[in-house]
């Protein structure tokens, strides 16, 4: 079921991507247009991650635990979600990169950012608590590890 889950939202994220990418859904600012390209890519990342957990989970390791399906649903909102987020903080310009970059390029490094942060959600999560500890001061919040499993595997 939650194979069948991801591999649906993969569909429809693709198939939005497709209606983009030929003008199909246009976008009237590119600044939306590049958000919402973020939340797609970040979305790729977070499915790809959650495949990659259900292989390793149930069928190498095989300690799959049902309590962990709220975790599977969520995950990929919440890695699209962090996509966007790592376009703002690189608009924000706490993620530099070469001055005079192509506009084509740019887009490229907003993307991968996206990919990466929605893979990878939790390390992205301690880069931002990170940043907000050295520009306004906020500790880092301490979550225990319920469950002994580590899905970020």
């Amino acid at each position: 079921m939650l194979s069948g889950y991801l591999l649906f939202m993969f569909l429809l994220i693709s198939i939005f991507g497709g209606l983009t990418l030929y003008g199909i859904i246009d976008f009237k600012y590119e600044m939306v247009k590049i958000a919402m390209y973020c939340f797609v890519f970040g979305m790729i990342g977070g499915i790809l991650h959650c495949l990659r957990s259900i292989y390793l989970h149930r069928s190498l390791i095989g300690d799959w635990d049902s309590r962990w399906d709220v975790w599977y649903f969520l995950r990929p909102v919440v890695s699209g979600t962090v996509g966007i987020i790592s376009m703002i903080f690189i608009k924000a310009g706490l993620l530099i990169f070469t001055p005079g970059i192509e506009v084509e390029s740019r887009l490229m490094a907003y993307l991968a950012v996206a990919f990466a942060a929605g893979y990878n959600v939790k390390n992205f999560l301690i880069k931002i608590e990170d940043v907000s500890k050295a520009i306004l001061g906020i500790e880092k919040k301490e979550f225990p590890e319920k469950g002994g499993r580590n899905h970020n595997a």
